[in-house]
């Protein structure tokens, strides 16, 4: 088993025993998916984006926005899991809009690079996973990217250099308590630090997205 779908399971288990509605995540994507995917997109997938999709599809019931409290990604709607099908909607729509820039000779936001997909659902802030390297080497970890539509400077920068390094993350965070699924409004929480400025989640579920945020 890839230590993406392990540390996935761990956490799992983890949001099961705090209750929370796992039930909501689709089952996994198939390789045949998978493989169709590609071919749509035109390059390959890295190993941790292919075990990222086989562990969930997006949701069994999607909506736009997804449910409140229903953000897997350790605060509400922060980050929401996007399926596979989505994610190459998302993908040929920023193309699109990037050739329409082009044409206009308008240059295209950063975001629009050739092996970028969205990781999380689109919003105004998300995660894009970088699968440039996996045209070489399917092994080869993919970064992830901090979107934040207000700025778009920030977009080449990598946030995470690895699925696996963020799903550590969660896991710490989890485990220590700093973000936890609240019962009562159904939805997750977090510590907040007020002498460090901040919400205790974002230092580590993106340890370079903001440097004034603290460190767990």
């Amino acid at each position: 088993m890839s230590q993406v779908r392990e540390l996935l399971n761990e956490l799992q288990q983890l949001w099961l025993a705090a209750g929370a509605p796992v039930q909501d995540l689709a089952p996994g994507a198939s390789a045949t998916q998978l493989d169709d995917a590609e071919a749509s997109l035109g390059f390959r997938l890295s190993h941790e984006v292919r075990d990222w999709f086989t562990w969930s599809n997006g949701y069994l019931r999607p909506t736009s926005p997804p449910p409140s409290g229903r953000g897997w990604f350790s605060w509400p709607n922060m980050f929401d899991a996007i399926s596979v099908q989505d994610m190459i909607r998302d993908y040929q729509t920023r193309q699109q809009e990037a050739e329409a820039d082009r044409n206009t000779h308008l240059e295209p936001y950063p975001e629009y690079e050739p092996a970028w997909i969205s990781f999380t659902r689109p919003s105004k802030y998300r995660l894009i996973a970088d699968c440039t390297a996996a045209r070489e080497n399917r092994e080869a970890p993919s970064g992830l990217h901090y979107i934040d539509d207000m700025e778009p400077e920030d977009w080449h920068r990598v946030a995470v250099p690895s699925i696996s390094e963020l799903l550590q993350t969660w896991l710490r965070l989890t485990q220590q308590n700093a973000i936890w699924f609240n019962s009562d409004r159904q939805e997750w929480d977090c510590r907040y630090d007020a002498t460090a400025h901040g919400y205790a989640w974002a230092a580590t579920v993106l340890p370079e997205a903001d440097p004034m945020l603290p460190r767990i």
